[in-house]
């Protein structure tokens, strides 16, 4: 199994995008190895940075991706 990671995010001005992400993530929490708490504000984006399987991460809809230093590996 091939580990990758992602950054998922939710906005405000979108709030179908928070429903699609909190049930994502309940859907495939047990498959992940690692969920960040939200590290978004809360108010207007929320942000989880999440570890997992390539095959389950894959099925996240594309909208609901950031690019972040985690995601693309530079978090060092």
């Amino acid at each position: 199994m091939t580990q990758s990671r992602a950054t998922l995010i939710a906005t405000a001005d979108d709030p179908d995008s928070r429903v699609a992400v909190r049930g994502w993530l309940e859907t495939n929490q047990g498959s992940l190895r690692f969920i960040s708490d939200n590290l978004g504000c809360g108010c207007c984006v929320d942000l989880w940075d999440i570890e997992g399987d390539s095959a389950v991460l894959a099925s996240i809809p594309s909208h609901l991706l950031a690019s972040s230093a985690w995601a693309d590996g530079d978090d060092d």
